[in-house]
């Protein structure tokens, strides 16, 4: 995989789907002209929440999308090993997360990319900055979907920036919102897209949005 395939692109967290209809979720994010998904996947230690386990996931990466999973989890490589990395592009894991080190290099032998996600709260670090292939910098407290965009997080993308990695923010990312994450490469967005009335639309719209902020940026 190569990270070509997050630049500039908008990933749909389902964190916010019909769970009890999601062939027709998915079958609809297709329609709609969705290229990437972002699956997190949570279980109630980390966070205080829980999503989908592995056989979940892997009937979910059948489907055809460019699929990132963000962990959110004590012991994400518990989970790792049971999913089919094939169709991953990229694992994204905490940096509160012991063994990353170990994640990293059972993903990379899979050809899968390495990523490390910041919390609000936490500090860009000169080494995990040097270690991931990719940084995910959270603009909301991670666990629960539909939180206020903390906009104060935005100063780490250009710290992120001077260390050449790609970057992507996840949380709270709206139309009223994303035009202000310039320096950012990839976009989490999940509510906004799920509550509006119009989805296909919205989604057209805030890419759009998101690109010309980018090349005005």
């Amino acid at each position: 995989m190569h990270l070509g395939m997050l630049k500039k692109r908008i990933g749909i967290s389902i964190l916010d789907c019909n769970f009890g209809n999601l062939e027709e979720e998915l079958g609809e994010l297709k329609r709609n002209g969705v290229t990437n998904i972002h699956l997190d996947v949570m279980d109630t230690t980390f966070v205080k929440n829980i999503t989908f386990g592995p056989c979940i996931i892997n009937r979910i990466l059948e489907h055809d999308f460019v699929f990132d999973v963000h962990m959110m989890v004590e012991s994400p490589l518990d989970i790792i090993m049971q999913i089919d990395l094939e169709r991953v592009s990229l694992v994204t894991i905490h940096s509160e997360v012991c063994d990353k080190a170990g994640v990293a290099e059972y993903l990379r032998k899979r050809n899968v990319l390495f990523g490390i996600a910041l919390n609000p709260e936490t500090q860009v670090d000169d080494a995990e900055m040097r270690s991931a292939d990719f940084i995910l910098i959270m603009s909301v407290k991670p666990g629960f979907g539909g939180q206020k965009f903390q906009e104060e997080c935005l100063a780490k993308v250009e710290e992120v920036r001077r260390y050449g990695k790609m970057v992507g923010i996840d949380g709270g990312i709206e139309m009223s919102n994303i035009g202000r994450i310039t320096g950012a490469d990839y976009a989490v967005v999940g509510s906004g897209y799920f509550r509006s009335g119009d989805r296909k639309k919205f989604l057209r719209d805030i890419t759009d949005k998101f690109l010309c902020g980018s090349c005005s940026g």
